[in-house]
């Protein structure tokens, strides 16, 4: 069978005296096979997707369109096999509204509007996944501080099993670094949720994973409010067993690794907003022990 040439890979060169070279890498498809192309573009893309930019000097080198088309495909693959899915109910549909009229990245949102708003859909997402689990034998990993926001719905809705992960990202490397864990017994545990309210790499889900030593038999999921395509393939890719779910799907990933559109630092923005005694009301419905509280207390002072 005959090959043709198609829209190539674009290669980014950055010259010596600055200017942007694009140069076409060979790509070929093969006639009536687009699903082989496509697989040969991903095959490619994933040696390479979190590290080749850092010749350059980025955190993340942006996609070029061809493989940001093989990357949705394969997106939309996963969601016809159902390990990934966009949370569907009534309440989570209206996140759009919620994060252009609340959330959105512009500073001018109040911090309480986001706070309040974030709950909201946090709330929304736990009532989506409770009725996957079972309470007594599920494990939440919250990754701080943004996890809290979903662990503390997890908790409202009476689940009562958290690991802590005090977890930072490198800017440069986009490699997750941790520095606080709390102990939790993993006994007994039949579904692990990683809720973490953005999935931009992937990288915080994959590292807080590796931190237990899980039957092969455990249910994962990763459960978050907003999810880049990259992430959902580098979680999916490292996991095949795990259920990637998420409030909305947005475009890519930026030359610093922040989801586009998105809407900025989860954690910081939450945390302008938080009223007084949540941390307290937290510690009272059980989500945070007192060991807990003063690594939290700890690192917010160090902020």
């Amino acid at each position: 069978m005959r090959s043709r040439p198609v829209h190539p890979l674009v290669r980014r060169e950055i010259l010596p005296d600055g200017e942007v070279k694009h140069s076409a890498v060979d790509a070929t498809i093969i006639q009536g096979d687009p699903e082989r192309e496509r697989e040969r573009i991903m095959r490619e893309l994933r040696a390479i997707m979190f590290t080749r930019g850092h010749e350059h000097g980025w955190a993340f080198q942006l996609l070029s369109s061809d493989e940001k088309a093989a990357l949705m495909r394969t997106v939309g693959q996963y969601s016809a096999e159902g390990t990934f899915a966009v949370a569907g109910r009534e309440e989570v549909s209206a996140f759009h509204t919620l994060s252009h009229n609340h959330i959105a990245k512009q500073e001018i949102t109040a911090p309480r509007a986001f706070c309040e708003a974030a709950d909201h859909i946090a709330k929304s997402l736990i009532a989506y996944i409770t009725p996957l689990l079972d309470r007594e034998n599920t494990l939440w990993i919250l990754p701080w501080r943004a996890g809290l926001v979903l662990g503390a719905q997890a908790a409202e809705a009476g689940h009562h099993r958290f690991f802590h992960l005090g977890a930072r990202r490198d800017e440069e490397t986009l490699e997750t670094s941790l520095y606080y864990t709390a102990s939790n017994n993993v006994a007994s545990i039949k579904n692990v949720v990683v809720a973490d309210p953005m999935l931009a790499t992937g990288n915080t889900v994959i590292t807080a994973l590796l931190q237990l030593s899980l039957p092969s038999e455990t249910n994962l999921y990763s459960l978050s409010v907003i999810a880049a395509p990259e992430g959902v393939d580098n979680v999916i890719q490292t996991f095949p067993q795990i259920r990637v779910i998420t409030g909305k799907l947005d475009e890519c990933l930026n030359h610093r690794g922040f989801i586009v559109p998105g809407l900025g630092d989860f954690g910081d923005r939450y945390w302008a907003g938080l009223p007084e005694g949540r941390i307290e009301n937290w510690q009272r419905l059980g989500l945070l022990s007192e060991q807990d509280m003063l690594a939290l207390r700890k690192r917010m002072r160090e902020r």
